[in-house]
């Protein structure tokens, strides 16, 4: 199973404080395991503001993640266009993983330094059968020069 919540703006502190618990206690099977989550973090700027405004008691996007206990070896973060150097430490620091899409419109990641930090990431190009995309040998040599 996976923990789903779509960003931070969608919750409440009781539901990802609630999601926090359910991910760091291991169920009662007879495998026990961290249960993974997957949420959206610092897609663009206006939800980075808004995110600061109604979580103000945590030091960043990340660290509100962290504090609730959802940033750890089995979260996945979609995207992560605008994290600062402080979070991207924290989000490696955690063991947790960055997914990003190449064809958002909303910025453009730093993969390349992401790798380099040895932080595990994933990408996606717009489309894995069109070859023929102007943007993909940019992606590619982008990601390879950061």
């Amino acid at each position: 199973p996976i923990l789903t919540p779509r960003f931070a703006l969608s919750c409440t502190d009781d539901l990802l404080s609630g999601l926090g618990k359910l991910t760091t206690e291991a169920p009662a099977t007879p495998h026990p395991a961290r249960l993974h989550i997957q949420t959206h973090i610092s897609e663009n700027t206006a939800e980075i503001l808004l995110t600061a405004s109604l979580f103000p008691a945590h030091a960043s996007y990340a660290a509100m993640y962290d504090d609730f206990g959802l940033l750890g070896p089995t979260a996945i973060l979609a995207h992560g266009c605008h994290l600062s150097d402080t979070e991207l430490t924290l989000v490696k620091k955690a063991g947790a993983g960055i997914s990003h899409c190449f064809n958002l419109r909303s910025g453009v990641a730093r993969v390349g330094e992401w790798i380099d930090e040895g932080v595990k990431v994933a990408a996606s190009f717009p489309s894995s059968s069109d070859t023929k995309s102007p943007s993909k040998p940019i992606i590619l040599n982008k990601t390879k020069n950061n």
